[in-house]
C-alpha cells in the first residue's frame, strides 16, 4: 500500500514538472523610460520552443530592434530539464503608458507589463538636435497611382553608427521602393550650419481602402552629456546613448478606379505627351527603302512598369518593325519623370500617298480627376516609286553575235529544204583526215593552256589586297546599305548574305568571304555571321532574324574608315 502511494506521488510530481517545463513567463528590465530609448523583454521558456512563440501582438506599439536567446539543460533529482531565455529589445512607437501584451505558447500565456514612456521633445536642429521631417505627394491617391514619400533628416550635431529604416506598410497593400540617390548638403538655419540628408521612396497602392504607413526611422548614437561632467571632453565611445527618431506616420484613403474611365488600360499620371520624328522628310520616301520613325512618350507621375504597350495600327502597303522600347526613369524636383523612346522601321511596298493612322493613349489625370487622351495625328506620306520599279518595260535583247551554229543549221535545214544538206554536213576527204585530227588536237592543247594561264593570272590578281592594287577598288562589288537593312528586316537570309559580303569587301580590303570578316569583328558580329551561314546552308530548318545582324553593321557604320586606312580595326583588348 505504501509503495503504491509513493509511485502515485512520484507520478504527480513528474506530471507537475512536465507542466512547469511547458510554462512561459516574462519580465522587463525597466518600466519607465524616455521617448527614444529602448528596453528589454525577457521570456523564460522551460522548453526549447522559443521559435514557436507568437510575437505578432508586440508589433502594435513596439518595434523589435533585436533578439537573442540562450538555452540550458540541467539534470536534477533524477530528471532532465531544459530551458530557454529569449531576450527581445523593444522600441516604443509612441509616448504614454503602453502595455506589453501577454504572449502565448501552446495555450499558456506570459504576464502583461506596463511601460511608461515619457515624452521627450528632441531639440531642433537649430538647437543642436536631430529632426526627421517627411511629406507625402498625395494623400488621396487612386489604385496604382505612385506617390512620393520624401524624408529629410536635419542634423544639428554629429551622429554615429546611424541607419535609416524605410517606411513600412502597417495596414493595406502597397509596394515601397527607394527612388533617386540619397542627397546631402549643408544649410544654414538661423545662422547655425546644419547637415540635411534627403531620401525619397515611391509608394504604389495595390488595392483601395485604408493604407497606414509607418514613417521612416533614424537609429543612431549620440554623446550622452549626462555622463560627461566635462563638456569639453573628447569623444568617448562608452559615453554614448542610442536614439530613435521617427518621421511622421500617415493614414490615407486609396480610391478605386473611377467609373468614368473608359480606356483599355488603367493609367494614371499628372502629365503625358506623345510625339514622333522621322529620319527623312515626307517627300524623300522611296518604295522599297526603309525609313525610321521614333516615338517618344514623356510622362510625370507614372512608373515604367505601368506603361501599356503602344498599339501600332496596321498600314496597307507598309511593313513595320518595332524595336524594344527604351525607358528612362528619373526623380527630379520631387517628381517622378519618365521618358520612353521606341524606334520603328517602315518599309514602303507601294508608291503614292500612304496615311499613317493616328496613335492614341487614354490616361487619367490625377490632378484634374479627368480622363484625357494623348495622341499622334494621322500623317500622310508621299512615297516615290523605286528606281528599280519605275517604268517597267519588258527587256529587249539585241545582239550582233549570231545564234549558235546547231540552232542556225537546224533552222536553215527546215527552211531551205533538202537541197542545202551539203551545207550542214560537208564531206571530208580521207586524204586530209590525219592532218585534220593533228591540227585539232594541237588547237585544243593551245586553247587549254591559254585558259589555264589566264585563270592563274586572274586568281593572283583577285587575291591581292586592295591597298597594293589601286585598281582593286574600282572592281569591287558595289553594295547598297539601305537594301542590306531592308533585307535584314525582311529576314531574307540569302540576299542579305550577298549584300553583306559586298559590304565586307568594300570596307575590309582583302576580305574574300564572310569567314575572313568573322575574324576581324566582335564576338557578337561573329555569332550573327555564323547564324546567317547556318540559315542559308544548314540541312536543318533554321528561322533567321536579321535585326541582330543589322545592329552589328550599324555599329560599325557609325565609325567610318579613315581615308588611306587599311580597313576597320578592333580596339585592342586589355585584361587587367
Amino acid at each position: 500500500m505504501v509503495n503504491g502511494i509513493k509511485v502515485f506521488t512520484a507520478a504527480i510530481f513528474l506530471l507537475l514538472s512536465q507542466l512547469v517545463m511547458a510554462a512561459i513567463s516574462s519580465e522587463i528590465d525597466r518600466n519607465r523610460i524616455e521617448q527614444g530609448q529602448s528596453f528589454r523583454l525577457i521570456l523564460n521558456i522551460s522548453a526549447n520552443e522559443a521559435s514557436q512563440v507568437d510575437l505578432e501582438p508586440l508589433h502594435k506599439d513596439f518595434q523589435i530592434l533585436g533578439r537573442s536567446h540562450q538555452s540550458s539543460t540541467n539534470f536534477q533529482n533524477g530528471s532532465l530539464t531544459s530551458s530557454t531565455k529569449l531576450v527581445l529589445t523593444l522600441f516604443p512607437k509612441r509616448p504614454g503608458k503602453l502595455t506589453v501584451p501577454a504572449l502565448e505558447l501552446e495555450g499558456e500565456k506570459s504576464q502583461e507589463h506596463t511601460v511608461e514612456v515619457i515624452e521627450v521633445k528632441q531639440p531642433s536642429a537649430v538647437d543642436g538636435g536631430v529632426e526627421f521631417l517627411s511629406s507625402l505627394s498625395d494623400k488621396t491617391p487612386i489604385v496604382q497611382q505612385p506617390i512620393v514619400y520624401q524624408a529629410s533628416l536635419v542634423l544639428g550635431q554629429k551622429i554615429y553608427d546611424a541607419g535609416i529604416q524605410e517606411p513600412q506598410v502597417r495596414e493595406g497593400k502597397a509596394l515601397i521602393e527607394p527612388i533617386g540617390e540619397q542627397r546631402q548638403y549643408q544649410q544654414e538655419l538661423n545662422g547655425r550650419p546644419v547637415l540635411v540628408i534627403e531620401q525619397a521612396w515611391l509608394i504604389t497602392p495595390q488595392q483601395s481602402g485604408t493604407l497606414k504607413i509607418d514613417g521612416a526611422r533614424l537609429s543612431a548614437q549620440v554623446p550622452d552629456r549626462s555622463q560627461n561632467a566635462d563638456p569639453y571632453r573628447r569623444f568617448n565611445s562608452r559615453a554614448m546613448r542610442r536614439i530613435f527618431v521617427p518621421a511622421d506616420d500617415y493614414e490615407i484613403e486609396v480610391q478605386t478606379i473611377p467609373q468614368a474611365f473608359t480606356g483599355a488600360h488603367w493609367l494614371t499620371a499628372t502629365e503625358m505627351q506623345l510625339s514622333d520624328t522621322f529620319d527623312q522628310e515626307s517627300g524623300s520616301w522611296k518604295q522599297g527603302e526603309p525609313a525610321t520613325r521614333t516615338l517618344t512618350l514623356e510622362a510625370i507621375g507614372v512608373q515604367k512598369e505601368q506603361l501599356p504597350e503602344l498599339v501600332l495600327p496596321e498600314v496597307a502597303g507598309i511593313k513595320q518593325y518595332a524595336t524594344k522600347p527604351q525607358i528612362e526613369q528619373r526623380f527630379v524636383d520631387g517628381e517622378l519623370q519618365l521618358i520612353m523612346t521606341q524606334e520603328i522601321t517602315l518599309i514602303p511596298e507601294v508608291a503614292g500617298k500612304v496615311t499613317l493612322p493616328a496613335i492614341t493613349l487614354d490616361w487619367w489625370n490625377s490632378k484634374t480627376s479627368k480622363q484625357e487622351m494623348t495622341s499622334l495625328a494621322a500623317t500622310e506620306i508621299n512615297i516615290a516609286q523605286g528606281a528599280a520599279m519605275a517604268n517597267p518595260v519588258a527587256p529587249q535583247v539585241t545582239s550582233p553575235v549570231p545564234a549558235p551554229a546547231p540552232l542556225h543549221h537546224k533552222t536553215t535545214a527546215q527552211s531551205v529544204g533538202s537541197n542545202q544538206q551539203t551545207l550542214i554536213a560537208p564531206t571530208v576527204s580521207h586524204a586530209n583526215t590525219s592532218s585534220s585530227w593533228l591540227m585539232l588536237g594541237l588547237g585544243v592543247f593551245i586553247g587549254a593552256f591559254g585558259a589555264f594561264l589566264m585563270m592563274t593570272l586572274w586568281q593572283r590578281k583577285r587575291l591581292q589586297p586592295q591597298a597594293e592594287n589601286p585598281e582593286c577598288s574600282a572592281k569591287q562589288p558595289a553594295y547598297d546599305l539601305k537594301k542590306l537593312k531592308t533585307l535584314c528586316f525582311e529576314n531574307n537570309a540569302r540576299e542579305a548574305r550577298a549584300q553583306l559580303l559586298s559590304w565586307a569587301q568594300q570596307n575590309y580590303p582583302g576580305c574574300r568571304h564572310l569567314n575572313d570578316l568573322a575574324e576581324r569583328v566582335s564576338a557578337e558580329f561573329k555569332y550573327e555571321i555564323e547564324f546567317l551561314n547556318r540559315s542559308c546552308f544548314a540541312n536543318e530548318t533554321c528561322t533567321w532574324d536579321g535585326k541582330g545582324l543589322w545592329k552589328q553593321v550599324e555599329v560599325l557604320e557609325k565609325n567610318p574608315v579613315p581615308q588611306g586606312s587599311k580597313g576597320r580595326q578592333l580596339a585592342p583588348l586589355y585584361i587587367g
